[in-house]
């Protein structure tokens, strides 16, 4: 079978590119003729995956969003990438797209975070906003009802990452997802170090974005009495300077670590007794990584939290409550589910991850 993927740039690896090489290895291993299309040659891919490049391709995102009338090619940058394809299959690998015309006969539009920014600006009233900002929020609204409009569900099908974001993709495209395709973990990666000792601290890992909430988090493990270590990328000044912030606040009570290497990271995440995480998920690669390694997890009771942390006496819905339980897993109250955690944890391998997308990919799909 001929099945392109498709993703506009390659040359980061974060979640949906981690995903996307993913992919690529699952499809060619199965003998599938394979083509990723992309406006800049990745680094490496698997054996066997043709590479195709449009004659004119996007520019890479630029640091600061052009002026508005050019937002519409900000946010799209797939001209010219889906009119190359005309597979029996096209996996879009990216979850913030205009649909382009495709000669693919089916398209798995696949969704690596939920849909909330357009949830929120289409549920914005204009009546209770001050003059001034309706030209932006009308324009916005535009622009999702346009990129909505194009979508062809004789042919399309929005693939979520969970059951939180289906839920959301229905309520934005009017329009029931498919099967979720939960992304790959490197769960074997961190079970191998799960018998480390642990030391009796909370870690966070996460971009440094003020959405992640690490100001919560580190609240959190201080009125629990432990210590807490946060490591993220700051892909942005303002990720570095929120990363600033928080070293200043924290004190002596916190290490904050910056762009460490995935050893570090490992050997970080395995160390820690707890893994504290304060936002809500589309999915939370980094919480079924900590639970593979042997940390007890204690994340919001909302989103995919309640997904990948299945246990209710390990969410919390307050600030205050977050520091009971940190400090109840840091004293090894809850190491009763930790078996039970790693089970859970496998179901997010790259191993199911590969199998649930040839069955898509096959017409053979059933929920997880």
């Amino acid at each position: 079978m001929k099945v392109g993927v498709l993703i506009r740039y390659m040359d980061k690896m974060g979640g949906s590119e981690l995903a996307t090489q993913s992919m690529l290895r699952a499809l060619t291993e199965k003998g599938h003729d394979v083509t990723l299309y992309t406006n800049a040659p990745p680094r490496s891919v698997p054996q066997g995956v043709l590479v195709s490049v449009p004659d004119n391709p996007a520019p890479p995102i630029p640091p600061k969003p052009p002026l508005l009338r050019r937002f519409d090619f900000y946010r799209g940058g797939y001209e010219g990438l889906m009119g190359m394809s005309g597979d029996d299959v096209l996996v879009i690998s990216d979850w913030e797209v205009f649909m382009e015309p495709t000669r693919a006969r089916k398209v798995l539009y696949y969704f690596h975070l939920a849909p909330d920014r357009e949830k929120a600006t289409l549920a914005i009233r204009l009546s209770r906003l001050r003059p001034k900002k309706w030209p932006r929020y009308m324009y916005q609204k535009h622009l999702i009802h346009k990129r909505i409009s194009r979508f062809d569900f004789d042919k399309v099908t929005l693939v979520p990452n969970s059951r939180h974001t289906g839920r959301i993709i229905e309520e934005v495209f009017k329009h029931p997802p498919g099967s979720v395709l939960y992304p790959p973990v490197c769960v074997r990666e961190f079970r191998e170090h799960a018998g480390r000792p642990k030391q009796r601290r909370a870690i966070t890992v996460a971009n440094y974005w003020k959405g992640k909430r690490h100001d919560v988090a580190m609240r959190a493990a201080r009125g629990a009495g432990v210590k807490w270590v946060s490591a993220g990328t700051t892909v942005e000044p303002s990720c570095q300077r929120w990363a600033d912030s928080l070293r200043e606040r924290a004190g002596a009570d916190a290490d904050i670590h910056t762009n460490v290497g995935r050893a570090e990271l490992i050997e970080a995440v395995s160390s820690s007794k707890v893994y504290l995480h304060a936002a809500d998920e589309a999915f939370g690669i980094a919480t079924v990584e900590a639970m593979a390694a042997g940390c007890v997890p204690i994340v919001p009771n909302r989103a995919a939290n309640v997904e990948t942390v299945p246990f209710g006496e390990l969410r919390f819905d307050t600030e205050e409550e977050a520091a009971a339980k940190v400090r109840a897993a840091a004293d090894g109250r809850y190491d009763e589910y930790l078996p039970r955690l790693a089970e859970h944890a496998k179901r997010f391998s790259e191993e199911t991850f590969a199998k649930r997308l040839l069955q898509m990919v096959e017409g053979r799909a059933s929920e997880p």
